[in-house]
């Protein structure tokens, strides 16, 4: 796969700032914003993003690839969050790491509008019960199993784009509807 230019990482907590790390120390990101007004100073000093950005619109902007990693309610209010959808990029890759898909991907159909195609639901089956940048580790994903649920709304290199992504982090992709992942 390509190396990102920018990858954008929305909740820099346990399995944001692992995600972060694991883009990095694999070379498949050329610069890891964080953006987490709780977490992000504390995942630059680990290592687990280079910048913090100031606000979810620099987080997003010129990113090639952006994963929500925030708490379930908190994604679903960012997808549908004008900030997030205009400062999306029409080429950028949004995806989640949510525990639950029916919901986020709902809000992401009502929120997302033109950029919807670029969005594709993911799940890693991995962490722990510590939270926080602490409990990171950027070889989180490396054989754990991981759902991605693309829908009919997604553009078929997006879906390629994250599936890949989560491959080259060592995670053991499969693929379900947001429907049958939650029960």
């Amino acid at each position: 796969m390509s190396r990102f230019a920018k990858a954008a990482i929305v909740g820099t907590g346990a399995v944001g700032g692992s995600i972060g790390g694991g883009l990095r120390a694999r070379g498949l990101a050329a610069e890891v914003a964080g953006f987490d007004p709780a977490n992000a100073d504390a995942a630059r000093e680990a290592g687990w993003i280079d910048r913090v950005a100031p606000s979810l619109q620099d987080a997003v902007r010129g990113a090639d690839l952006v994963v929500l990693a925030a708490p379930v309610p908190v994604n679903r209010a960012l997808l549908g969050d004008p900030v997030l959808r205009d400062a999306l990029g029409a080429r950028a890759v949004l995806t989640d790491v949510s525990s639950t898909k029916a919901s986020v991907v709902a809000a992401a159909r009502a929120g997302l509008g033109a950029r919807l195609g670029r969005y594709v639901a993911s799940h890693p089956i991995a962490g722990s019960d510590r939270g926080g940048p602490g409990a990171a580790r950027a070889s989180l994903l490396e054989g754990a199993h991981l759902i991605v649920c693309p829908t009919d709304d997604c553009d078929a290199d997006a879906v390629a784009t994250v599936e890949a992504t989560w491959t080259a982090m060592g995670a053991r992709v499969a693929r379900m509807t947001p429907e049958h992942h939650d029960r």
